[in-house]
């Protein structure tokens, strides 16, 4: 479902940002949406309701997946003289981590009775 909602939003999303033409006020929109919804994920898979935590998932990627290139776009004009490799590497690093991190996290809460 989350897959679905970035790609039903990735339609839509391209003329968003060239309309407003301001990609932080669009981060910074995208940004905290997803957060609600990333807040909320997780009292939707503790509620045991299928039909809530697939709204929410397909909500979260709705909101969430159109962020990846608007702000891998973004870093590269935010550290123009360096590379945009070297910008897009850091970042998806980043990710890379800060996922492992947030997995085990919330499995150390889920899983706490």
């Amino acid at each position: 479902m989350t897959i679905l909602g970035g790609v039903i939003s990735s339609l839509g999303t391209p003329g968003l940002v060239k309309r407003f033409k301001n990609q932080k006020l669009n981060c910074i929109f995208l940004m905290a949406v997803s957060l609600v919804f990333s807040g909320l994920f997780f009292f939707s898979v503790k509620s045991e309701n299928i039909s809530i935590v697939y709204a929410n998932a397909f909500a979260l990627g709705f909101f969430l997946v159109p962020l990846v290139p608007i702000m891998l776009e973004y870093s590269c004009e935010a550290i123009y003289p360096l590379n945009g490799s070297f910008a897009v590497g850091i970042m998806l690093s980043g990710a890379t981590l800060m996922t492992v991190c947030i997995t085990q996290l919330l499995t150390l809460i889920v899983t706490a009775k």
